[in-house]
This record gives structure tokens, sequence and C-alpha cells, in this order.
């Protein structure tokens, strides 16, 4: 059917009679409406034809507050990208060439007017426990927003996590870098991770009971050895250490010998960095509550060094709470408690640390 034939029928569809007459001035003006409407619509773009559609559609109020959302977001597209840009995040940070627009998209659904009004004076990250929500002044919606975007990998294939791209944007005194570490926090690296976070690979792979076996063989005579194997918690690595230590001790060999052993073996675990001959001690080789503070100062002494670290973040996604701390507040950190192997206040100190899984899961508390 061509133009002249539709025209045809849609005029006789809304005459009276079915078949229009010109000579007819009713029918004359149904043809007048119809073609200015056609000449109308053909005209219209940008602007205009999407008020003409809006006015043409029967929406609800909350269909039209969506719609009032969405136009107002992407009219900030060109300020969010450059918002992201002047914090480092530029399309070569990333591996993916549409982790910009990717960015973009999990912001959209929220209130991104208030954000960009926030970022015209931004709070700055504070050191120690507070709450993101408290800082920033923004609503809890928009803070979870922001702080879910995971657009991916940077350009050297690392995974960017939950958080980081938040903090950067948020805070005025964080923003990407390239190296060690996530983000530069006052010039610092800061690595961010959940609670639950850790210091290394997850279990499984890494050490196991067979690493006790060779560190039972390096100060133990066969019976001995024999004997260990029959203490309980062999499988969690201060109680295994502690037993050995005692059994060492019953056979009258030397406590230098059993923790020198001992050292060889914790570094080994933990990036060779040589930081277990500081904390694991005769003091402490036989008492698991002590020998678990001194291998969690090992394996985050080690790990920050490994990875060029200056301070780490972590983040509570129930509460939004956060803590920092820096390399040298490491052992007071672990001294106090305020980031262990579990998020219970009350719990078994010697806990945490398994041959299977020497890099255990740590929470604030």
């Amino acid at each position: 059917m061509n133009v002249t034939d539709k025209l045809y029928n849609e005029w006789a569809w809304r005459t009276k009679s079915g078949t229009p007459d010109m000579n007819n001035p009713e029918d004359k003006a149904i043809l007048d409406d119809l073609i200015s409407e056609l000449t109308e619509e053909k005209e219209l773009s940008g602007k205009a034809k999407l008020i003409q559609l809006i006015k043409s559609t029967e929406l609800s109020d909350d269909q039209i507050e969506r719609i009032q959302k969405g136009i107002v977001n992407i009219g900030y597209k060109d300020d969010v990208f450059q918002k992201l840009r002047d914090k480092g995040y530029t399309e070569d940070a990333f591996k993916s060439k549409g982790a910009l627009e990717g960015i973009f998209k999990q912001l959209s659904d929220t209130d991104l007017n208030s954000v960009l009004q926030y970022l015209n004076k931004p709070a700055k990250l504070t050191s120690g426990k507070h709450n993101i929500m408290k800082l920033t002044g923004l609503p809890e919606d928009v803070i979870r927003s922001v702080f879910n975007i995971e657009p991916g990998m940077d350009a050297g294939g690392s995974a960017i996590g939950p958080g980081e791209v938040g903090l950067a944007l948020l805070f005025d005194n964080v923003d990407n870098r390239s190296g060690g570490g996530d983000l530069n926090w006052n010039g610092s690296n800061l690595e961010v991770k959940k609670n639950s976070g850790r210091f290394g690979q997850q279990g499984g792979r890494a050490a196991s009971l067979d690493t006790l076996d060779y560190l039972a063989g390096q100060v133990l005579d066969n019976d001995a050895q024999s004997r260990l194997k029959e203490e309980p918690g062999n499988e969690n690595m201060t109680f295994a250490i502690s037993n050995l230590a005692k059994i060492a001790k019953q056979e009258k060999v030397s406590t230098d010998k059993v923790t020198n052993a001992v050292q060889k073996v914790v570094d080994q675990i933990y990036y060779g960095k040589g930081y277990a001959s500081k904390y694991i001690t005769g003091d402490n080789i036989m008492v698991p509550e002590k020998l678990k503070k001194a291998i969690l100062k090992v394996n985050m002494h080690s790990y920050m060094d490994k990875n060029n670290i200056g301070s780490f973040l972590f983040w509570n996604p129930s509460t939004l709470d956060y803590f920092t701390f820096g390399k040298k507040d490491i052992d007071t950190v672990v001294d106090q408690r305020l980031v262990d192997t579990t998020a219970a206040k009350k719990t078994n100190a010697a806990l945490g640390f398994r041959w299977s899984d020497p890099y255990p899961k740590l929470f604030f508390i």
C-alpha cells in the first residue's frame, strides 16, 4: 500500500460516511487536520518530539517520576564522566572500553543531582573508624548505589572491588592510581576490603597438614612425631605449633631450635619477608592466643610489603562503617583486636589460622 492509499484510508476512517468527499466541508476539514498532523509529526525533532510522545502516552505518576529522573541523569552524563576522569578513572584505566558507560549506568538509578551537588565540596576521608553516611551527609540509598559500583578490571587485569570507585568519587583526598594498592589516599597506597577480606588468597590453595609434617620432621624424632599427630586441634596452625613446642620441650629439644624452625616455615607461608623472626618467639610459641596475634602481624606486615600498601580500609556493607589503619598501626590493631579473624567480640582468640587456610577472612570490630 502506497502513501496515498494510506492517507485515503485514514481519511475515510475518520469521516462519517466512510467515503470522503472533497465537496463536503466537514470531510475537507478532516483531511486538512490529517495533513496538518502528519506534517507536524514529520517536523518534530529533539525535545519537541519527546514532549509530544510523553503527552500522547498514558503514564502513571511513578512512570513520570522515572522518566523525569532518567532525563535529568542523562543530562548529567558529561559531568559524571569529568568527575571520574578527574579522579584518575579515564577510559585507559580499565580493561573494558565501555567501563565509564557502565559506571554511569550503575549510577543512573540514583539521585545524581544530590551527588553532583555534594561533589562541589566533598568531604575528606579521615583515619580511624567512621560512618560513610555521617561523613558525606548523603542518603543511604545514594551511598549504597555508589559503593556497589564494580566496573570490572583495571588496565592491568586486576579486579576493581566494591567500594573503590565510591571512595574515590565521594572523598576529596582519595583518587585512583596505578601501582600497588587500590587507591591513593593522601599520597599513600590504600587497599580497600569489605569486612571478610583476606591478606592473601582464599583457603585450600596454599599450605596443608603436610607443612606440619615437614615442620615436625625438623625438630622431632619419629616417635615424637607420632605423638604429635594424636594431639587435638592440629588443623589449626596456632594449636599445632603449640602442641609441637610442648612435645619438643618434653623431648629436651631446645626452644631456640623449635622457634627457628617455626619462623622459617611461617616466613615461607607469608611471602618470605622475614617478619616471623620479629614476632614469633620462645615466649609465645607455646601459647596459642599469643601465637595467633604474632602470625596475624606477620601476615599483615608481609602482605603490605609484598603489595606496596601504605594503608588499609575495611568497610561494612551492612552499617556503612569503615576502619582505616596504616603499617605503623598494625601491632596496636592486632593487640587490641580492632581487626581480627572473627567479627565476634568474645571468641577463642587462638582461632582463625589453619594450615589449609593461612590467609583467613578478617573483620574490623
